[in-house]
C-alpha cells in the first residue's frame, strides 16, 4: 500500500489558506489494526478523507489537538525550535527567489 498523506481539508474551502493537518496512511492503518483488528481498504480510506469534518467527535478532538500544539508553540519556552526554524527559513527563502 502507498504511504501517501491524507489531508483532511476540503479543497473548495481553502480560499487562501494552507493545508497543515496531514496523516500518513501507515499511521491510520496502525490505528485501524490496533483498535479494529484490520487495515482499511482504499475505499474506507477515501471515506475517512471525505468524512473527517462531518464527524463531530473527530472535529472536537482536532480542535483539542490544535489547542495543545498552539500552546506549545506560544508558551513552552523549553522547546528548541532551531532545526524547525531552519527548515522554515530555507523554504521561505527558496520560495521568494
Amino acid at each position: 500500500m502507498n504511504n501517501h498523506l491524507i489531508e483532511f481539508i476540503p479543497d473548495e474551502s481553502l480560499g487562501g489558506n494552507r493545508k497543515i493537518i496531514s496523516f500518513l496512511v501507515s499511521d491510520i492503518q496502525d490505528c485501524a489494526v490496533s483498535n479494529f483488528g484490520r487495515e482499511l481498504t482504499e475505499l474506507e480510506l477515501h471515506r475517512i478523507e471525505h468524512s473527517f469534518w462531518d464527524n463531530e467527535e473527530a472535529y472536537d478532538l482536532s480542535r483539542d489537538m490544535l489547542h495543545a500544539v498552539i500552546g506549545e508553540v506560544l508558551e513552552d519556552k523549553d522547546v528548541d525550535w532551531t532545526e524547525t526554524d531552519k527548515i522554515y527559513y530555507k523554504r521561505t527563502s527558496t520560495n521568494q527567489e
